[in-house]
């Protein structure tokens, strides 16, 4: 079976798979698979895989953008151009800084390996640091309890975490107070892993010099969010993967598990059901 991202997945799902008791794999066209998870599908026995590496490049080029539209200060350059006003300021050089990401899995790997072209320090916080021991696109990567160590040390704090029973609002104010000063947030992983009332006030307060935020806690965003309002955050409407060709791609990459599973061969990018990705 074949499934694609809803936010109603799991209602739609559970009597579909109850439906089917010979069914014995789950492909999801999205990477992230929490809105299809739920407790009999979690301790059955049925396989599931997801889009995994499909928009890893995309998601990068984004983080890349959302830096560059901080540092060089892009939306003076449009509001200048708007006014006709030839006026000189100082931007922030990217080479140099500090990349941190929060999750730090197949698309933290596509950042990191951007961030480093740009000339960038690049740190990492994952459940299995050891997974990360011969990296050549990191410096460092610290296990999930040394959160506010990575956070005091980021420039750009890149959430790349899929949205887990261990990961829901695992950034709140208590670390948001580690911000080093002129931090900026990007959020390219799920919009509930932070909390979001404290990321507004940080924005408010000046803890945080700004974020970008492909993703929110409610999607679509609601309109009376304070996030529509404030002046140092770049929002985007959960499309940075949506690239031309995505579905073909995630298209294509289910055809060649089907190939696997039809050859009796072992099928790639299985989800950890449990783990939640």
């Amino acid at each position: 079976a074949m499934w694609r991202h809803t936010t109603e997945g799991k209602l739609l799902l559970e009597p579909i798979v109850s439906a089917m008791p010979n069914l014995v794999w789950i492909h999801s066209l999205s990477a992230g698979i929490e809105h299809m998870l739920y407790p009999d599908l979690i301790n059955s026995s049925i396989i599931l895989t997801n889009a995994k590496g499909v928009y890893n490049s995309t998601l990068a080029e984004y983080t890349m953008a959302a830096i560059s539209y901080f540092a060089k200060d892009l939306p003076r350059l449009i509001r200048q151009k708007e006014g006709k006003l030839w006026e000189k300021f100082f931007v922030t050089e990217i080479r140099g800084k500090t990349m941190g990401i929060v999750g730090y899995g197949d698309i933290g790997l596509a950042c990191a390996k951007l961030g480093k072209a740009y000339g960038m320090r690049v740190i990492g916080l994952r459940r299995r640091p050891e997974l990360s021991a011969n990296d050549e696109f990191i410096e460092k990567v610290y296990p999930t309890d040394k959160l506010n160590e990575v956070i005091a040390e980021s420039d750009y704090l890149v959430i790349a975490a899929p949205l887990t029973s261990q990961t829901l609002h695992m950034i709140k104010a208590d670390n948001l107070k580690f911000a080093k000063t002129g931090q900026v947030l990007i959020n390219i992983g799920r919009g509930a892993v932070i909390d979001e009332n404290a990321l507004i006030s940080a924005l408010e307060d000046g803890i945080l010099a700004g974020a970008a935020l492909d993703v929110t806690t409610v999607e679509p965003l609601p309109i009376q969010s304070k996030l529509w309002s404030l002046p140092n955050v770049l929002l985007s409407p959960h499309n940075a993967d949506m690239t031309f060709d995505f579905k073909h791609q995630s298209m294509k990459l289910f055809c060649s598990l089907c190939l696997k599973f039809i050859n009796n061969e072992q099928l790639l990018y299985i989800v950890d059901k449990e783990g939640g990705y």
